[in-house]
């Protein structure tokens, strides 16, 4: 099956400005400059909070909401190198704001 051409659009947003692409070399290029299929979701931008040490990070977990203790446990969890410790320190941070 070929799907290609193809519409990709800003940050996958339908509404959103758009591209045409021929082929899987020009989708990659395009989604360097942030245009992606509509069913793909974009990958989350880096975030300098978990650019810190887990020593520099544990101590501002207590001061997060469960959204945002998820939103960094899934960032990590998804990144090359998964840091268990820190995985583990997002994790008590949820359990203790579950348990108030």
């Amino acid at each position: 099956m070929n799907d290609y051409p193809r519409m990709i659009y800003r940050d996958g947003d339908l509404s959103g400005e758009y591209r045409i692409v021929a082929d899987q070399e020009e989708l990659e290029a395009a989604a360097a400059d942030g245009f992606y299929p509509h069913d793909q979701v974009p990958p989350p931008a880096a975030d300098p909070f978990l650019d810190r040490t887990i020593a520099q990070i544990e101590p501002d977990l207590e001061a997060l909401s469960a959204d945002q203790l998820d939103a960094y446990r899934e960032l990590e969890a998804a990144a090359v190198k998964p840091r268990t410790g820190l995985l583990k320190a997002i994790d008590d941070a949820i359990a203790a704001k579950q348990a108030t």
